[in-house]
């Protein structure tokens, strides 16, 4: 399925992703940025490193919501 880019699909930086967690998680260290993250409750959108949000959803713990469509 395609889908349609947004405006606002734009507006999240490069490198980013914006993801719904579907589950409590602790605090990260982000890659490659080195940043802190979290802790998350479940139902928290937050924007997280996308390699981080690719290994996230593979396992269950977020729902990838937009990436920027220039990465």
């Amino acid at each position: 399925m395609v889908r349609q880019l947004k405006i606002s699909d734009f507006s999240i930086p490069r490198g980013k992703a914006k993801v719904e967690f579907l589950k409590n998680f602790p605090s990260f260290v982000g890659y490659p940025d080195l940043e802190t993250y979290g802790p998350f409750a479940k139902g928290t959108v937050a924007f997280i490193p996308k390699k981080n949000a690719e290994v996230l959803a593979r396992r269950g713990y977020v729902r990838i919501l937009a990436c920027n469509p220039l990465d």
